[in-house]
């Protein structure tokens, strides 16, 4: 196909997404909610799995040593515990630091622990540390348990395993709606393309029959589809940027203490702003496209 001849199928694309504009617009309309509704899923997932990780991080398990455990056995602990990429903020509590934060704990009370120093101190040493990903604090926990030095394990075993479950369940039903929703915009989309090119099937029959190659009247309806894909894909990142950033001041601005310290782990529009655009973007150029030329294959036999 010649320069000036593609030059001239593009042109004739562009013009015709606007002389079938109403078609055009119901075509941009679903492409766009459909966009949208994936969109958001997509951010509601990738933050309740943010803030589930927030909050097991808050999480700690308390190592507690014998008090015959020597020095050179704690301090190899220590530096293996350090080691462990599954770990971090791991830390070493003597018995002395350990009884003063319980002299803190007891408030007032404390003067009952006064003469406890020394030999008579109750508190036990411990390595206290957190884990990264709190679905192997289970798994962890076991292979601390055959460690000779141990006294007993503190750890929110039940708590992360209950916050992976609910994870994990997030994660399916997050995979599951997207799949849903971009089948549904396949189906939608094709159809409402199919209603567009149907209404033109005496022009493709024209041109059928005056001469015209398939790639030739293909090429019109492609580039309709790629403009009607990437209108929907700009109009659908800028309503999802606009509707998260709202909603994110909104809840920030009317949020508790507690919760406060919850919404620093969402996620900023700014650090997913352009993979979301791209994603968009070669979503919507797809489905447009694939839309176009499968309705219009059918047309094509004269």
């Amino acid at each position: 196909m010649r320069a000036n001849s593609f030059k001239y199928l593009v042109k004739e694309g562009a013009t015709n997404v606007w002389l079938n504009r109403l078609m055009s617009l119901a075509s941009i309309g679903v492409l766009t909610t459909c966009l949208l509704l994936i969109g958001f899923s997509w951010l509601i997932t990738a933050n309740i799995n943010n803030m589930i990780d927030y909050i097991g991080d808050q999480n700690e398990v308390v190592f507690f040593i014998k008090d015959d455990a020597t020095e050179e056995q704690i301090s190899q602990n220590l530096a293996s515990l350090k080691q462990d990429e599954r770990l971090f903020d791991v830390i070493y509590i003597n018995k002395e630091q350990a009884l003063e934060e319980f002299k803190v704990t007891m408030g007032e009370d404390a003067v009952i622990l006064e003469g406890l120093e020394g030999e008579d101190n109750p508190c036990a040493a411990s390595f206290r540390f957190k884990v990264s990903d709190i679905s192997q604090t289970s798994v962890i926990v076991a292979e601390l348990q055959e460690n000779p030095i141990k006294e007993k394990i503190n750890a929110p075993t039940d708590v992360a395993d209950t916050m992976t479950n609910i994870k994990d369940m997030i994660n399916v039903f997050s995979v599951v709606l997207v799949a849903v929703l971009c089948v549904v915009s396949l189906v939608i989309i094709a159809n409402t393309i199919r209603a567009t090119v149907f209404s033109r099937r005496r022009e493709i029959n024209i041109m059928k029959y005056v001469g015209a190659t398939n790639n030739f009247i293909r090429v019109p309806f492609f580039v309709e589809g790629v403009l009607i894909g990437a209108i929907a894909a700009v109009l659908a990142f800028l309503l999802t940027w606009g509707g998260y950033t709202l909603l994110f001041g909104y809840v920030s601005d009317h949020a508790s203490t507690w919760l406060g310290q919850l919404l620093g782990s969402l996620i900023l529009f700014d650090e997913v702003m352009w993979p979301l655009f791209g994603s968009f973007l070669g979503a919507g150029v797809v489905v447009g496209t694939i839309g176009c030329t499968f309705s219009v294959r059918n047309h094509l036999k004269v």
